[in-house]
């Protein structure tokens, strides 16, 4: 059961937004490849944090041990007048650092999403705020495995990565299962690119710098100490910690120990070793992914439903092809009864241990008026109800009326079988616009409130049917993918057609012509535009003249949004 937590959880960090997807294209930044929850460190959060956490401690173990001293030993007035204002001073300053060591979180630590790509990183720090950071654009990696306030007791992986322009970005990572998938991006992108020109300028007889190691044709120095290379046995990484230069002998010992930490580039300087004592050269990687082509690529995280038989002749009627099974393109998982009956399990037992608390709290401060024989169970009773009440409302009515529907994915169509209606077969030729919708901001009678950040998407046929599919019918994101691969690559023909015949073309508020981009009144040529971007749900243009965005739209109101970013850039292209 843990594993396929774990696996889900893995699947679901590989799937890429449409808004970091259409900003990796615009940057020419390459396919990203999967999204890592990092937490990003401000300058001196180290101090900060610390000068705050060790008062605390302190604080924390007199507390302890004078309550243990009021309950254990007899007190008379004199010595509960002494104890008593020490613990309230105590308690007030526990309380005074704990507010300290929050705002210490809050003030040296933001949690961001990190999308490596095969050209560079995109840093996603808010809804709106992005930051691209090329590899070549990196002058300096510093990594370890450290322990960080307030995740002391776990493990995790310290990143420092400074560019040219003296930009530097600090952050962890905690999640294990993705430690070695970063640190492989890195040896990947960042070291196998790098390693080439260190490996020139050390066979030209130049000095290479990793801070407290230095290295030339003659050996390895560090802190004025030289050890020859015929005397070095061995250059290795103590549990990701430690930077170990291993002397030649009977028995190799240990030359120096020095903290991973403080050596820059140190995976260049271990591949830099292997490399010289190998005398072999390493090629770069293979080919780039191109944005937009290909399949989609989605693990499946569970069990395909099958297809019945009566959809079976009405796909092959349709002419729909294979049906794509390599992707989690169908129901949610919480619309199943073992889902249901699995949360209202979860919520009776949340609301049976905040009675609990309830209870013991307000017993402790009311006594005997609260301990009456029919206050608890009146307001036990009541909680219980109330809660249940709510969480099982909320639950049924985000999951029952899901339960019937299917959504069925082709290689040319979609077939949707909801609840007691007839199935509905369609080709993605028949599809002629695509609206992408918030899902709060969709008729509750289409689908229930969901988080703000997801979406759905309406589809209008050309016969002027209209299908939403939620988030609960179909992965949006796999389905946003199709929608680029299929049905843009369907209209765009025509579409750069009616471009060249210089007819305008409207996209809701926006119109598209070969003079440029027109919003209302206003008017962008396309020698001026900058990018045509997707972030969160806003469309946003971009002038070269200007760092606030020239336009910026509500996704919803762009009927075919993606064929208006292919459009964009074939206007773009042609216009360069």
């Amino acid at each position: 059961m843990q594993q396929r937590v774990q696996q889900q959880f893995l699947d679901m960090m590989k799937q890429i937004p449409d808004d970091i997807a259409r900003l990796a294209h615009e940057q020419q930044l390459g396919t990203p490849q999967a999204r890592y929850m990092i937490t990003k460190l401000h300058r001196n959060w180290f101090w900060l944090r610390f000068v705050i956490l060790y008062p605390f401690l302190l604080l924390m173990m007199i507390l302890i041990t004078l309550s243990i001293v009021i309950i254990a030993v007899p007190m008379n007035f004199s010595f509960t007048f002494m104890i008593l204002p020490l613990l309230l001073i105590s308690l007030m300053a526990f309380y005074i650092l704990l507010i300290g060591c929050i705002v210490a979180l809050a003030l040296t630590q933001k949690t961001c999403s990190l999308y490596p790509c095969d050209n560079g990183l995109i840093l996603k720090q808010s809804a709106s705020k992005f930051r691209v950071i090329r590899w070549e654009e990196i002058e300096t990696v510093w990594q370890a495995s450290a322990r960080a306030f307030p995740s002391t007791l776990f493990r995790g992986r310290l990143y420092t990565i400074r560019c040219h322009d003296s930009y530097t970005l600090t952050f962890m990572n905690h999640v294990r299962r993705l430690l070695d998938d970063l640190d492989q991006v890195f040896e990947a992108q960042f070291t196998r690119r790098r390693l080439p020109f260190y490996f020139a300028d050390y066979q030209a007889g130049r000095t290479l710098d990793f801070g407290l190691v230095k290295v030339n044709r003659e050996g390895i120095v560090v802190r004025e100490k030289m050890l020859p290379w015929e005397q070095v046995a061995d250059i290795s990484l103590l549990k990701r910690q430690r930077l170990v230069v291993s002397k030649v002998g009977e028995r190799p010992e240990i030359w120096m120990k020095l903290p991973a930490f403080k050596i820059p580039n140190l995976s260049i300087l271990l591949a830099l070793f292997q490399r010289i004592r190998s005398g072999q050269g390493e090629q770069e990687a293979g080919p780039q992914a191109i944005y937009g082509e290909g399949a989609t690529v989605v693990s499946a995280g569970r069990k395909i439903d099958p297809l019945p038989d009566g959809l079976v002749a009405l796909a092959e009627e349709h002419r729909l092809g294979e049906r794509r099974v390599d992707q989690k393109l169908g129901r949610s998982l919480l619309t199943s009864w073992s889902a249901i009956v699995g949360l209202l399990v979860v919520d009776a037992i949340g609301g049976i241990a905040a009675i609990v608390t309830w209870r013991m709290f307000f017993s402790s401060l009311f006594g005997p008026i609260w301990n009456s024989p029919t206050t608890p169970f009146f307001l036990e009773f009541a909680l219980l109800f109330f809660l249940m009440i709510l969480f099982a409302t909320i639950t049924i009515i985000r999951s029952v009326r899901q339960i019937h529907n299917y959504t069925y994915t082709f290689e040319h169509g979609m077939i949707l079988k909801w609840g007691k209606q007839d199935p509905v077969a369609f080709r993605w030729e028949d599809v002629e616009t695509v609206w992408r919708i918030p899902s709060f901001a969709i008729n509750r009678r289409q689908q229930p409130i969901m988080a703000p950040g997801t979406y759905a998407s309406t589809l209008q046929l050309r016969d002027g049917t209209r299908y939403t599919l939620t988030p609960l019918n179909i992965d949006q994101q796999a389905l946003g993918k199709i929608i680029e691969e299929q049905i843009v690559r369907l209209q765009l023909p025509a579409t750069i057609d009616a471009y060249q015949a210089d007819q305008p073309l409207c996209f809701g508020q926006v119109q598209v012509s070969r003079q440029g981009i027109t919003v209302g009144e206003r008017l962008l040529p396309w020698s001026q535009v900058k990018s045509v971007s997707l972030q969160e749900n806003r469309l946003v243009v971009y002038d070269i003249a200007q760092r606030k965005p020239w336009c910026k739209l509500p996704a919803k109101r762009v009927p075919n949004l993606f064929l208006l970013f292919a459009l964009a850039d074939y206007a773009r292209s042609i216009s360069e």
